[in-house]
């Protein structure tokens, strides 16, 4: 599924197309069946939808807030950071 080639990729490895579609469709799968059982489980949308607003609220807030203020933030640190 994943062969070497050190020339014109950074990080050395690229998928064979057959494999980068086998690993998409069941991302796709598992996603899904994710978000299905979630929905089905939780007993309102509201208290659903103010979780996912919590959550992505908690995660983005030190590196927003860093990213602004900190003297030594760059590029690549954000972008690690994610």
């Amino acid at each position: 599924m994943i062969e070497s080639f050190n020339t014109g990729n950074p990080t050395g490895f690229f998928f064979i197309d057959k494999g980068l579609i086998k690993v998409t469709r069941y991302s796709i799968v598992s996603f899904t069946l994710l978000a299905f059982v979630i929905g089905i489980s939780w007993p309102t949308m509201y208290d659903l939808l103010i979780i996912g607003f919590q959550l992505l609220f908690h995660m983005l807030w030190f590196p927003l807030i860093l990213g602004v203020y900190w003297k030594k933030a760059n590029t690549s640190g954000a972008v690690w950071g994610i």
